[in-house]
């Protein structure tokens, strides 16, 4: 039988935010349930997608959108680039950097597994991911998974201390609106995890100073992990760390061998904490033979790694001299660590690289941005009609708008009133041009529309449908009693005599006022 999304569509007593705030937490209890073993079926989550289209929630729309991705990453097992992709260009549109963030991440990993042999794509995703994060510092259940997401894609590179950051970042970011136990909970497990493979690394190199520097810190972050909201099952997962944290970096004295049966999906671990506590080099050989076989290298690199490692370590002992095998096992651990310095230095830099991108980006569109609008400025209208120009656009309609009696409202309602009519304006004229036009605002309360349309009627249909929805706004929400109307001007012309145009328009807008206001002149 067919599953779909149950539609939560509020008739005239309904609540529009409450089924909005339902349908939001519905997605992030199915994105707790993509970590079951079959996870939710492919059409209910398709249908969280049409339910945000049909009430108009883009939050919704996305995060149905991020499931999907999910789904064919971690449950259908296949790369999700299309869907990221999707996801990607969606949200780029809508200037949502926090679930771009998000699908970056992702995409990043998919391309570490798909194995490039010089991940640079991948990399410059996970940068970009990185800085668009930093410039949120809100708290959002969205921002948490994208910090977790951009954190697993280091765990790939062992960049453990950009790792570390995001989880942290992470941890700052929860929201206590939102089923926010499950992912503290998570946030602690992977802090601990984090710690622990960093000083399996610094085991393998015998680094014994900073070993116990970083000992020291993954016991911190076990302690912190030791908390009710912990499910049992990560909890023994937990002290199975511990044992093997106590194994590599004793605290006090020598670690005992563990007496829990191995089992689970850490079964391996079990068997490398007993491969370096058993005093007899023929049991702990077999026990780190073990650990190889049950240790996964796909779901823990690190930990089979070092079990590698430690293999060629107690050969060495068996053997009771210094084999071939163990010089070369130790140059493979030195120019392991050397390449995840020259990684983490590498991407080091390409954060820099795009930080001063997105100042870069966001000084030139402040150049051409008006600040109290956001709309076009008349720099950025020089700039678009050359870029016309240059493609061969011979001819278009300028549409001059100017609000009438804007003078009133100021001296009747004050500045702040003003200021909040000329955003409103800014608004109703973005949303009645198309996407190739450009809508300016020259200056107080004049503003420009360039539609690259050569039929005038089209321009004056359009313009009038803009005068229509100024009429039938709803200005008493700004201050009781307020009514605004605008005249407009519309020319056509050549776009190299732009300032004929303009002026044409101009002594048409003239008309529009001295004929009553409120109205079109062409």
């Amino acid at each position: 039988m067919t599953t779909v999304a149950p539609r939560i569509t509020p008739d005239a007593a309904g609540d529009r935010s409450t089924a909005h705030r339902e349908a939001r937490a519905r997605v992030f209890h199915l994105l707790r349930t993509l970590q079951a073993e079959n996870g939710p079926p492919r059409d209910l989550i398709d249908g969280i997608v049409d339910e945000g289209v049909v009430n108009d929630w883009p939050d919704v729309v996305k995060l149905g959108m991020l499931l999907q991705v999910l789904y064919a990453r971690d449950i259908e097992r296949v790369s999700p680039a299309e869907c990221v992709a999707e996801l990607i260009e969606r949200t780029e549109v809508e200037g949502d950097t926090v679930m771009t963030a998000f699908a970056l991440a992702v995409r990043a990993q998919d391309r570490l597994h798909g194995g490039d042999r010089a991940p640079v794509d991948a990399d410059r995703d996970l940068a970009r991911a990185t800085v668009l994060l930093e410039a949120f510092t809100g708290q959002m259940t969205e921002a948490v998974s994208a910090h977790i997401e951009c954190a697993v894609a280091c765990e790939g590179r062992e960049l453990w201390e950009l790792q570390l950051a995001h989880y942290e970042a992470a941890e700052r970011c929860i929201d206590p609106h939102e089923a926010s136990e499950n992912r503290r909970a998570v946030l602690l497990y992977n802090l601990a995890e984090v710690q622990l493979n960093w000083v399996a690394a610094l085991r393998e190199r015998h680094a014994e100073g900073e070993m116990r520097e970083r000992a020291a810190l993954a016991r911190r972050a076990l302690q912190a992990a030791d908390v009710p909201i912990m499910p049992e099952a990560w909890r023994e997962e937990l002290a199975i760390f511990r044992e093997l944290l106590d194994a590599m970096s004793p605290a006090a004295g020598a670690a005992q061998p563990p007496t829990r049966e191995p089992r689970g999906d850490y079964a391996g671990y079990v068997h490398l904490t007993r491969a370096l506590t058993l005093q007899s080099v023929a049991e702990a050989r077999l026990e780190c033979d073990r650990a190889i076989e049950r240790i996964d290298p796909h779901f823990s690199n690190r930990m089979h790694l070092f079990a590698l490692a430690l293999a060629v370590e107690l050969e060495a002992a068996h053997a009771g001299h210094e084999t071939a095998g163990l010089r070369w096992g130790r140059e493979l651990v030195e120019r392991r660590w050397e390449r995840r310095l020259a990684a983490l230095a590498s991407m080091e830099s390409l954060i820099d690289v795009e930080r001063l991108s997105a100042e870069h980006a966001e000084l030139q569109q402040h150049a051409f941005l008006d600040d109290l609008t956001g709309l076009a400025n008349r720099r950025a209208l020089a700039r678009f009609t050359e870029t016309l120009v240059a493609r061969g656009v011979q001819t278009a309609a300028v549409a001059l708008v100017d609000l009438d009696r804007f003078k009133l409202v100021n001296d009747g309602y004050g500045h702040a009133v003003g200021d909040a009519v000329l955003q409103r304006m800014a608004g109703l004229l973005r949303a009645g041009v198309r996407d190739q036009d450009l809508v300016v605002r020259l200056g107080g309360d004049e503003f420009l529309m360039l539609l690259t349309m050569p039929d005038l009627g089209a321009a004056r249909r359009r313009c009038e449908a803009i005068v229509e929805s100024i009429v039938g706004c709803r200005w008493q929400e700004i201050s009781a009693g307020l009514c605004v109307t605008a005249s407009v001007g519309v020319a056509v012309g050549s776009l190299e005599r732009f300032d004929e145009v303009c002026a044409t328009a101009d002594a048409a807008l003239y008309r529009a006022k001295k004929a009553g206001r409120a109205r079109i002149a062409v």
